[in-house]
Order: C-alpha cells, then sequence, then structure tokens
C-alpha cells in the first residue's frame, strides 16, 4: 500500500500541490517526538517513505521503528484527503477532507469531528483493508 501525501483534497476530488506537509513522529515519551517535512510521503505496505524515497519508518509490532528510535504514531495536523490505490486491480478509493489524519496501531483514522476508522494494516499480506468497504484491500494510498 502507497501512502502519499502531496494533494489537496474536497468531496473526493484531490489535486496537486506544491505545499509542503509536516508528519510529527510521536515518541512514547514526547521528548524524542520528531517533525518531518516533504512534498509528499508514500507508504508501501507498513513502510512510510518521503518524496525522495528515503525510508522513515518501518511498522512493527504495531508501533513505528527507525534506526535508534521508536514512535506510536505519525500524525498530520494539516487538512487532508486520503487516495487509495490498486494497480493490479485498477481499483481507486478516496476518503476526506479531514482536519487531522493519524497512523496508529496498524490504523489510519481521519478526524473531522468524531474519529473515523479508515483503514486496517494486514501485517501478514502488507495490504491495508479499507474499514467501510471490508472486501477491498489496497497496497498503496495517498494522503494529501
Amino acid at each position: 500500500m502507497t501512502l502519499c501525501i502531496p494533494f489537496a483534497c474536497t468531496d473526493h476530488q484531490c489535486w496537486p500541490t506544491m505545499h509542503t506537509l509536516l508528519a510529527l513522529l510521536k515518541a512514547p515519551d514526547s521528548k524524542n517526538d520528531k517533525s518531518l517535512q516533504s512534498h509528499h510521503f508514500t507508504m508501501v505496505g507498513q513502510t512510510l517513505f518521503d518524496a525522495d524515497g528515503q525510508t522513515i519508518v518501518v511498522q512493527e509490532g504495531g508501533l513505528w521503528r527507525a534506526p535508534g528510535a521508536t514512535y506510536v504514531s505519525i500524525d498530520f495536523e494539516s487538512p487532508v484527503g486520503v487516495h487509495f490505490k490498486n494497480a493490479e486491480v485498477n481499483r481507486e478509493e478516496k476518503f476526506g477532507l479531514y482536519s487531522k489524519l493519524r497512523i496508529i496501531n496498524g490504523g489510519v483514522w481521519g478526524y473531522d469531528g468524531a474519529p473515523e476508522l479508515i483503514a486496517q494494516l494486514d501485517l501478514l499480506l502488507k495490504v491495508w483493508h479499507i474499514v467501510e468497504r471490508p472486501a477491498v484491500a489496497m497496497p498503496e494510498f495517498t494522503i494529501g
């Protein structure tokens, strides 16, 4: 599954933007939180990459791990939409606009009022299952 964040979205419509997005990696003790900026972020299975293709973190055992660091969540504090893709079956699904997005415990949560669980990671298959459509598994998604 790919998670990119290069778009502005409204009413399930997304368009490219040139703004920089901020990802906040939250550490268990909050003293070691880390902020990252990139034009987009891509999630492939359980690995998050920046726009340059550099690995940021990998999901292992419910936590996000990087060399020498562990994080409990990845937060996006600016309005974003989520665009899932599965090229093998030529299918796309779009969700949002959310005022905040959090990836935690293998789940993607959108916040615009009450929290909404959008998708869950299947570590065995390395795909994201869309909660609203249980039979749909997506190997990639875009957040923007």
